[in-house]
């Protein structure tokens, strides 16, 4: 998804992942817990967006990238288990 903050300079990685949602949500997610696909959502979909239209320069197709990017995760739940840094 994106580099790692703590390849960053002065980015402790123990402090990372303690504020990390993303490792919690993927896991919740991967389960089978529907919920953890909103939270997830209201988490990531403005990062995945801002991201998707610096990408295309297009409103709409951020838009359309942040739609098929959490439709693939609902449908994919269980290869979610195998991503190490899902931010």
């Amino acid at each position: 998804m994106q580099h790692c903050a703590s390849d960053a300079p002065g980015i402790d990685a123990a402090a990372e992942g303690r504020d990390d949602p993303f490792p919690g949500l993927f896991r919740r997610l991967a389960e089978g817990d529907r919920a953890a696909l909103g939270e997830l959502y209201d988490a990531a979909a403005p990062l995945v967006f801002g991201i998707a239209l610096m990408r295309t320069g297009s409103r709409p197709a951020a838009e359309e990238a942040v739609q098929e990017t959490f439709v693939r995760l609902a449908s994919t739940r269980a290869d979610l288990t195998t991503v190490r840094h899902p931010r």
